[in-house]
């Protein structure tokens, strides 16, 4: 969805005067469900920022492209896609070949990732809530607190990658932002020692609020209401799908083995 709103921002830029958060319709992407104008993405948040305007000016650069690769598949993002794919006047072609993960001989577990995973071995199958915004995501402060707070209510075990806070950008640690401050320092008076018997918490290197009872009935929702038994479905068709399109036979594989024919025409 953010290669799409990519695709379409010199549209939206045509087609609105004011900022896209203040906008009185969500945003209709083809393929996506709509969203409001302040989930766009941070960098084009500020009309009036240079940030804004050196996003816009290669965003129109895109028909340049020969082809874009993307880290997602098709069974994760099937509209998205459809829509990215069709080909027409200016749009590349679009790749997906992901998820890219390591290999496991590439994966190093230090003294706190092991910890994490005899902590995790000895709790029920399916009883813990995994809570991370990727590896690029951060909250503010006051919302780091909300979260925090939240999972306490809830009383459910959980396994949180912290990341320390930044106030202006939601994806700060993509554009290397990073905190000197240790994420734990954020979190609220006692925390840690209140849930260290339901909780297991991940410390990392790099570094509109959801209310706590909110986050508090989310987190009893999914671990033990009817609708959180369709996530944990949904999640498992994802994990399957996942493992499949990255088969020999799979739609990533093949779609990176095309790329890879394609350099190798241009290289001769």
């Amino acid at each position: 969805m953010a290669l799409l709103s990519v695709f379409y921002l010199p549209e939206l830029d045509q087609k609105f005067s004011c900022e896209y958060r203040d906008l009185p319709e969500p945003v209709k992407l083809p393929g996506c469900v709509p969203l409001h104008g302040s989930d766009l993405i941070d960098p084009i948040q500020d009309r009036q920022n240079e940030c804004y305007k050196i996003v816009l000016r290669c965003c129109k650069q895109h028909p340049l492209a020969a082809g874009i690769m993307v880290n997602s598949f098709m069974d994760l993002e099937p509209g998205a896609f459809k829509a990215l794919m069709e080909r027409g006047e200016g749009k590349p072609m679009v790749y997906p070949i992901g998820p890219l993960i390591k290999s496991g001989s590439d994966i190093v577990v230090d003294e706190s990732g092991a910890e994490c995973l005899r902590w995790l071995d000895k709790q029920p199958r399916g009883s813990v809530l995994y809570v991370s915004f990727g590896s690029g995501g951060t909250l503010s402060r006051e919302q780091l607190n909300e979260l925090a707070l939240g999972l306490e209510m809830s009383g459910q075990r959980f396994l949180w990658v912290v990341r320390s806070p930044h106030e202006k950008a939601a994806n700060a640690t993509y554009f290397s932002v990073q905190s000197i401050n240790d994420p734990f320092d954020f979190l609220p008076k006692g925390f840690l020692e209140r849930t260290k018997e339901v909780a297991s918490r991940v410390k990392v290197n790099d570094e509109g609020l959801v209310g706590h009872k909110d986050i508090a009935n989310y987190a009893r929702g999914l671990m033990e209401g009817e609708e959180g038994k369709l996530f944990r479905s949904k999640m498992k068709e994802l994990k399957d799908a996942a493992e499949k399109t990255l088969s020999l036979e799979g739609w990533s594989t093949k779609s990176l083995a095309e790329v890879t024919q394609l350099w190798k025409r241009h290289q001769k």
